[in-house]
């Protein structure tokens, strides 16, 4: 009381008030709304969540920070259950909804549906993980802010026949994200086939009908091949694993970045001990926006970020970046889009196309860990 008895006795009232005005102006600005859709609930939710968490951190962060030029963001957070009619439907309510952009979706197929309905709305759509190669190298309303599994396939290839000597593959893969599997599996055997290696089996199988996978996991036979390949989610994943240790202990095992999560190192025991991954994702790394990410998480939510929660919190980056550039105006939000970021762990682009080209790691468990190989340079 006393400071505003002395503000107005050195202040006319006139100035007083104007900046009384100012200040209530600033607080009555309208929210930044931006939508997030993702199957957050279901069996294989695990990564949804953890890419929701992620950019709930990113959004309280900037909130903090008094928002993007002065006002806050508002997300709008819906689950798509992994069901395409759901992921319309939520799709064209946050449209109706006046949001700026939309974050998702997790999976490949979901995001399939999302960009038809970004493209005809002509509403941003930007997915944290989605890596289909199907949906990359096109002018579209859709931005990737993950590397294509192009990448990965030819990268996880090479290890498993040209550095640990696999000859002979068998592949199982889930066909409830048919966008991302089937074609993961079609690139991955052009390129294992190219060094001279060999896919004796593919084996799909319905994650979302338990009967289905419990079928497909009590009949599996290796057929003497060397190396397993696991398309899958990270608890069918651990699941598998373990039938195929029993099967052949000595069969290396080589799983997607699908399942890089803290449940397929639960789920799994033992028997993913020497799993081999190929990711964009380092979890030895030492970077300090990475670790103060890393500590901040730990704080807000009881557990260690994995890569889907740094491709969430590092999508909200990115439209920021964005928003802040195009005053907020969502007409000329994707004109902002490309070009290269520092990111949390390394740097990465976005080209032309809205799709992210990122630094890739070969990662293997060790007691019971995600732990980093080497970095892979070409």
């Amino acid at each position: 009381m006393n400071f505003l008895r002395a503000f107005i006795n050195i202040f006319p009232p006139s100035i007083f008030f104007g900046v009384l005005l100012f200040s209530q102006l600033i607080e009555a600005a309208p929210p930044i709304k931006l939508g997030f859709v993702g199957d957050i609930t279901g069996m294989t939710s695990d990564v949804g969540v953890n890419v929701r968490d992620g950019v709930l951190y990113a959004v309280e962060e900037i909130n903090e920070k008094g928002g993007i030029q002065g006002r806050k963001i508002e997300l709008i957070i819906r689950d798509d259950k992994g069901q395409k009619e759901v992921a319309r439907q939520v799709d064209i309510e946050l449209f109706k909804k006046g949001v700026m952009a939309i974050i998702g979706h997790i999976t490949s197929s979901m995001t399939a549906v999302g960009k038809t309905v970004a493209d005809s709305h002509k509403i941003l759509l930007v997915t944290p993980n989605a890596a289909s190669y199907e949906l990359f190298k096109k002018k579209d309303f859709l931005v990737c802010i993950n590397s294509s599994f192009w990448e990965e396939t030819s990268k996880l290839a090479k290890v498993a026949r040209t550095e640990l000597g696999v000859a002979d593959m068998v592949c199982l893969y889930d066909i409830s994200n048919p966008k991302y599997t089937r074609n993961y599996l079609k690139w991955f055997t052009t390129f294992f086939e190219r060094l001279g290696g060999r896919v004796t089996k593919e084996i799909p199988f319905e994650s979302q009908k338990m009967e289905d996978f419990w079928k497909t996991a009590s009949e599996l036979n290796l057929n003497g091949a060397q190396g397993v390949l696991l398309i899958a989610a990270p608890l069918h994943s651990a699941i598998l694993t373990q039938k195929v240790r029993k099967l052949n202990k000595n069969a290396e095992v080589f799983c997607v970045s699908w399942s890089l999560t803290s449940t397929f190192l639960k789920e799994g025991g033992k028997a993913i001990e020497g799993v081999w991954f190929c990711s964009d994702f380092d979890p030895q790394c030492k970077k300090r926006a990475y670790l103060n990410f890393s500590k901040g998480y730990k704080e807000r939510y009881g557990k260690e970020p994995d890569l889907f929660a740094v491709l969430g919190y590092e999508t909200v980056l990115v439209l920021e970046r964005a928003l802040e550039k195009a005053d907020a105006n969502p007409e000329n939000l994707l004109k902002f889009i490309p070009g290269s970021y520092k990111g949390i762990q390394s740097p990465f682009v976005i080209d032309e196309y809205g799709d992210a080209h990122r630094e890739w790691f070969l990662l293997r468990v060790k007691n019971g860990k995600f732990v980093r190989v080497k970095r892979m340079t070409d």
